[in-house]
């Protein structure tokens, strides 16, 4: 199974781990998406310490989770200032009628 870990410059002074929230850019339905349709996730990372150097989206299928989180992309994060990591889904790889957790 895939886990997620953090490394501080400097782990006297920052043991708060990143927090990442993400969103579902306007005009998709998370919870009807259709087939074919290409949906935008916005991934804001924020840290207290250094930053946040990468993001990675990881997919679950929860109709079939013994298959795990599957590597979706990644985006390198040049501060908070840049704004969101943008990462797109083509719901035309999603098996229809399933659920995903991102």
């Amino acid at each position: 199974p895939w886990s997620s870990t953090f490394t501080t410059t400097n782990p006297i002074d920052d043991q708060t781990p990143p927090t990442l929230v993400l969103s579902i850019e306007p005009g998709v339905d998370p919870t009807q998406v259709l087939p074919g349709e290409k949906v935008r996730i916005n991934a804001y990372a924020a840290d207290q310490g250094t930053g946040v150097a990468r993001v990675e989206l990881r997919e679950l299928d929860t109709d079939a989770p013994e298959a795990g989180f599957l590597f979706v992309d990644q985006k390198t994060v040049f501060g908070a200032d840049a704004g969101p990591a943008i990462f797109v889904i083509d719901s035309a790889n999603l098996v229809p009628g399933h659920t995903y957790q991102y």
